[in-house]
């Protein structure tokens, strides 16, 4: 089975593998050979864009909630890298489901943005004496869990400030560094966790009427605009190593979109 593009929706079609006309894998085929489950329909008001982007960001966003909240039965959560574009999903999600969200970033810009959002907590990690606010927070409101993309010494110092059986789920490494300052007697004497986490993984551990579920919300976040990302630029493929590199630096600006044939 494969999907097929039809107008401006995604629909099931019956397909043979054919030489030169379709793939197993990869992006660039104008069609792929896929299982059912890894494919969600594109609703009408969802454009293009918008639903080349759903899989990543939006469905990685409402997974690690649903890890967090849910599975892990944290009262709040902790978010590092608030202002990545899943980041703002997150903050949307949380406020749409009550849950206390504390958001971590580095710059004050970054907090005016989550401000903009309506994020109630946030914690400038540039200022000093954050690491003391966030202990005072996580545990007040009980945030036992935290989704960490950063790495480098920002895993440890959020885990240490965080109550005893807590989680701290590594989905990212912006820093590009090593996950460092973790403590052995810290995890030890509190009973602490740390836990990869990845959206195959998570997929993939949950039965099918629950996949259905989980892709009927996403598809209903896509179409409210909850799970909608920024578009910073739209580039062609002679433009992507400009294109990464300027990605790379600012991030929060939003995603760069490849058209191949755009001249």
């Amino acid at each position: 089975m494969a999907w097929k593009l039809v107008g401006k929706r995604v629909a099931f079609t019956k397909c043979q593998e054919e030489k030169g006309k379709f793939s197993i894998g990869g992006s660039m085929q104008q069609y792929v050979v896929t299982s059912a489950l890894q494919c969600i329909q594109i609703p009408d008001e969802v454009s293009f864009e918008h639903g080349a982007m759903h899989f990543v960001n939006p469905m990685t966003a409402l997974g690690l909630v649903e890890s967090a909240h849910v599975q892990w039965k944290s009262p709040a959560i902790i978010q590092t890298g608030a202002a990545s574009q899943l980041g703002r999903m997150v903050v949307k999600i949380c406020k749409q489901e009550g849950i206390p969200l504390i958001n971590i970033v580095r710059r004050q810009e970054q907090v005016e943005l989550l401000q903009e959002l309506g994020a109630e907590h946030i914690i400038n990690s540039s200022v000093e004496g954050w690491e003391q606010t966030l202990g005072e927070l996580a545990m007040r409101l009980k945030a036992r869990a935290c989704l960490e993309c950063v790495a480098g010494e920002m895993t440890g110092k959020v885990l240490n400030k965080m109550p005893s059986n807590s989680v701290i789920y590594v989905y990212g490494a912006l820093s590009q560094q090593d996950c460092s300052c973790i403590s052995p007697l810290a995890l030890i004497g509190k009973n602490q966790t740390i836990k990869a986490w990845l959206l195959n993984e998570f997929i993939a551990s949950k039965g099918l009427f629950s996949v259905l579920g989980f892709l009927k919300k996403t598809q209903r976040l896509m179409s409210d605009g909850t799970l909608a990302s920024q578009v910073a630029a739209r580039i062609g493929l002679e433009e992507v190593v400009a294109g990464i590199q300027k990605y790379e630096a600012n991030m929060t600006a939003g995603k760069y979109i490849i058209y191949p044939n755009k001249e």
